[in-house]
C-alpha cells in the first residue's frame, strides 16, 4: 500500500511471521502496544496481547467487558494512544462460538497498526449464546467508543472518528456483526470471517444491510459451509465481496485456535492469517479512512494470487455520488474479465482467476512495480499489492 496509508509505528505484517509474532512491525517491536487502567473502573492494568481493556458498569449503560487495541504513541508495553495521527476509525468485532477475542489478537493488532481503533466484547462467550444480544453488544461498544472520545477526561478523548465506524467477527460473531450492521446505521462498513447464520438470522438481516460488504471464507472449512456464507453475499447489495482462501479452514482465522473441536485444512496457518489481515485491513481503511487504496480492494491488470478466488460487484468508488445509508441500491449487468481485459470497471461484477507471474521487492502498493499474468474463467479477481505482499512459501 502506498506509503501515506502508514501510521506512526504502524507497518504491515511480516506476512511470513508465525502467528505469535503477530501485531509485530518489521522490526520485531510491539506495534500495538498496551497499559494503563480500565476505561471506566480504574481496573484492569496490563493485559496480554498489547490491548486495554473496557469495562462498563451497568449504571453507565449496557454492561459489558471488551478488549480495545489502538494505534500505539511508540512501540513497546505501556504506550498511550497515539493522538497526532487521530481521530480514528473503528471497528467492533464479534468472537466465534465458544471463543475469546484474545483468541484473534493477532488480527486485532494488525488492524491497530494501520490506524484503526478495534473493540472485541467480551460477551456471548458461553455455551449458550443469545445471537441477538451479541449483535446489541457489539453496537454498545461502538456507543462506548462514541461516548469516551467526547469525553474529555478519557485516555480516548477525540481519538475517534465517530462517523467512521464498522463492523467484523469470525463465524458466530460474523452472523452478529451482520445483525448489528443491519440495525444499526452508524455502521458503514461490514467485512468478516467464515460468517455463520445466526437467531435471529443473518441472512435475512443482509437484506437490510446497506454499507459495502465482503465475506471471507475458507474453501475448506469443516464447521461453517462455504456455501452457507455464500447464501448471505447472495442476499447483500452492492458493493460486496465473496473471497475464497483456497484450503483454509475455519480455525485457520484465530492467532491461537481453541485447542478441540477445530478443523484442519490444506492453506497453512501463517499464510491464512496473513492473507485475511490483508483483506480486512485494505477493505476498511477504503471505506473507513481517507487515504485507502481502491486497486486494493477491487482489482488491477489480469494476474494475482492462485490462493484466492474473488467475485464480487464494487458500486461506486467511495468518493462518487451514492445513495443515503438504508437506501437500496441496484447493481449494473455482470460481466465476466477475459484473459486480456484491463482492470475491472468500478460498476460491474468480476469473475477472473489468475496465476502470479512476476513478483517485486517495493514495498506493497497496487500501483508499485508492474506485475503481468495470464486470466481465464472463474476463479480471484487480482488484487496486485496482495500478490505481491504475501509470498506462497510463508512457513507457519
Amino acid at each position: 500500500m502506498p506509503d501515506a496509508l502508514q501510521f506512526p509505528h504502524a507497518r504491515i505484517q511480516d506476512p511470513a511471521a508465525s502467528p505469535e509474532t503477530a501485531g509485530h512491525d518489521r522490526t520485531g517491536r510491539d506495534a500495538c502496544s498496551v497499559g494503563g487502567p480500565g476505561l471506566l473502573t480504574g481496573a484492569g492494568g496490563l493485559w496480554p496481547n498489547r490491548a486495554r481493556r473496557a469495562r462498563r458498569p451497568p449504571e453507565r449503560g449496557p454492561a459489558f467487558s471488551a478488549l480495545v487495541y489502538y494505534p500505539p504513541s511508540r512501540p513497546g508495553e505501556g504506550a498511550a494512544l497515539d493522538s497526532s495521527a487521530g481521530p480514528y476509525g473503528a471497528v467492533a468485532f464479534g468472537h466465534g462460538f465458544f471463543r475469546e477475542p484474545i483468541r484473534y489478537a493477532g488480527l486485532l493488532a494488525h488492524l491497530a497498526t494501520w490506524g484503526l481503533v478495534v473493540i472485541a466484547t467480551e460477551s456471548q462467550a458461553g455455551l449458550a449464546p443469545d445471537h441477538g444480544q451479541f449483535a446489541a453488544d457489539l453496537s454498545a461498544t461502538l456507543t462506548y467508543l462514541e461516548e469516551a472520545s467526547a469525553d474529555g477526561s478519557s485516555w480516548l478523548r477525540e481519538a475517534v472518528r465517530v462517523d467512521r465506524f464498522g463492523a467484523s467477527g469470525h463465524s458466530m460473531g460474523g452472523g452478529a456483526s451482520i445483525l448489528a450492521t443491519a440495525a444499526d446505521r452508524r455502521i458503514r462498513a461490514l467485512a468478516n470471517l467464515a460468517a455463520a447464520e445466526t437467531r435471529p438470522s443473518a441472512l435475512d438481516a443482509m437484506r437490510e444491510v446497506a454499507v459495502p460488504v465482503q465475506l471471507i471464507v475458507g474453501s475448506e472449512d469443516g464447521i461453517v459451509a462455504p456455501a452457507s456464507t455464500q447464501k448471505l453475499f447472495e442476499a447483500a447489495r452492492p458493493p460486496r465481496l465473496f473471497t475464497t482462501l483456497v484450503g483454509g479452514y475455519h480455525c485457520g482465522f484465530e492467532s491461537d485456535p481453541f485447542p478441540i473441536g477445530c478443523d484442519r485444512g490444506s492453506l497453512p496457518a501463517a499464510e491464512q492469517l496473513a492473507l485475511s489481515r490483508h483483506l480486512l485491513t485494505a477493505f476498511f481503511l477504503l471505506y473507513l479512512g481517507d487515504d485507502g487504496d481502491w486497486d486494493a480492494v477491487w482489482g488491477g491488470p489480469p494476474g494475482g494470487d492462485p490462493r484466492l478466488r474473488q467475485t464480487g460487484e464494487p458500486g461506486a468508488r467511495p468518493t462518487e455520488t451514492v445513495e443515503a445509508p438504508g437506501t437500496p441500491t441496484t447493481g449494473t449487468p455482470a460481466t465476466t474479465i477475459p484473459a486480456t481485459a484491463s482492470a475491472p470497471t468500478p460498476t460491474a461484477t468480476t469473475t477472473a482467476t489468475a496465476t502470479e507471474s512476476a513478483t517485486a521487492t517495493a514495498p506493497p502498493s497496487a500501483t508499485a512495480a508492474a506485475t503481468t499474468g495470464t486470466a481465464a474463467p472463474q476463479g480471484a479477481a487480482w488484487l496486485p499489492w496482495l500478490a505481491r505482499a504475501v509470498p506462497a512459501a510463508a512457513e507457519p
